[in-house]
């Protein structure tokens, strides 16, 4: 019976905080939080975060690829095109997010993904979403609600009688940051309507959850784990977009399959390294093979391909990387790197003659190459065939 009756206290509590929910209307275009409110200073945090974002690193600051996105960004924002500041980062995975105050940040690695600027513009208008429905703040309050209540419930678990504190925890659900289910929806939803009033093929976002669940659903990283607890069930979700997509009419639809492609083409050597660099080999396998399957393979694709089962060396692996590299090399525009790469292995399987041809190549090519030293050192110990 006691503790029944600290449970209803417990709960009397939840009650009476979840009597302060924001419950907030959607923003309207520039509008701004009251100054005196505690949405202000979640703003004002998230003003650091974005003045760190302009200074970070990891900034993708070419104005040419910025100009680009944030263009598609301002047709999907429509009205709320002055509220939005978007920033790309050098991140690999699969990720965007919004900051409350309208700072979108897009990693490399999303864009290296991406199909089309129908598929952009799919992302772009979720994001959004989550900002003109004040999102973040809801989910700011309900953590703070959380914590408190957590911390309450800490005080009466401490006059249980055994097993108290796993029954105060089990009260309380999983706060991991995360967006609620219908928060998502609405955000889906909010990005349909947006996209589809800015030309775009609403279709796209099918096509982008689609093979973003298959390839989230078959990692086991934490990075993958986090993103898919971040989203409403996959299955489900992708019904319910199906249903939305197929009753909207898409005439003179847009996917600019050929214009996003271009505009990337310049920094996808960059963003294919920066997965390979992640070093989970099996996961950047599978998502290669998606790029196949959607853009077909070149030269760069699949010398990366090569670079990922060199880097693993498992049995055969070795192998592998040759016959990638052998494609790279019959393919126009071969990197400058892929006979470095291949003097690697065949210096690995003590094949000199082969070796010593590939170094020569790539210092030919590439005599002022960050590791053109160790390449010539490489050479200068290698027997003579």
């Amino acid at each position: 019976m006691r503790w029944i009756s600290l449970t209803a206290s417990a709960m009397t509590l939840l009650l009476a905080l979840g009597g302060c929910s924001a419950g907030l209307p959607e923003l309207v275009p520039r509008a701004r939080p009251d100054i005196r409110s505690d949405e202000a200073g979640l703003w004002l945090v998230a003003a650091k975060s974005e003045a760190a974002l302009q200074q970070a690193p990891t900034a993708i600051s070419d104005p040419g690829l910025n100009r680009y996105v944030r263009g598609i960004a301002c047709k999907v924002a429509g009205p709320y095109c002055p509220d939005i500041r978007v920033y790309l980062v050098r991140e690999p995975g699969l990720d965007a997010r919004m900051l409350p105050n309208g700072a979108l940040q897009i990693g490399s690695g999303l864009l290296l993904r991406l199909r089309d600027e129908a598929q952009l513009a799919a992302v772009i208008g979720h994001e959004l979403g989550h900002y003109v429905e004040r999102h973040s703040f809801d989910k700011a309050w309900r953590q703070r609600v959380g914590s408190d209540i957590r911390a309450w419930l800490g005080v009466l678990a401490q006059g249980l009688a055994g097993g108290g504190g796993d029954a105060a925890d089990a009260l309380m659900p999983v706060r991991d940051g995360a967006f609620s289910s219908s928060q998502e929806i609405a955000a889906d939803s909010i990005g349909l309507r947006q996209m589809t009033a800015a030309g775009y093929a609403p279709a796209a976002v099918v096509d982008f959850w689609h093979a973003s669940v298959a390839e989230l659903g078959e990692r086991q990283s934490s990075i993958a784990l986090r993103l898919l607890a971040r989203h409403p069930a996959p299955g489900s979700r992708l019904d319910r977009l199906r249903t939305a997509v197929a009753a909207v009419a898409e005439p003179h639809a847009v996917r600019g399959y050929v214009r996003y492609q271009a505009a990337l083409a310049p920094f996808r050597a960059a963003f294919l390294a920066d997965e390979v660099r992640l070093r989970l080999p099996t996961e950047t396998l599978r998502l290669f093979e998606r790029l196949r399957r959607q853009q077909g393979l070149d030269a760069t694709l699949a010398f990366y391909w090569g670079e990922v089962y060199r880097l693993r060396g498992w049995k055969d692996d070795r192998q592998l990387a040759l016959k990638f590299y052998g494609e790279a090399s019959r393919l126009p525009n071969a990197p400058v790197a892929l006979d470095r790469s291949i003097g690697l292995v065949r210096r690995s399987e003590s094949d000199w003659l082969a070796a010593r041809a590939a170094f020569r190549r790539y210092l030919a090519a590439a005599p002022d190459a960050a590791d053109a030293a160790m390449i010539r050192a490489y050479l200068a110990e290698m027997p003579e065939a």
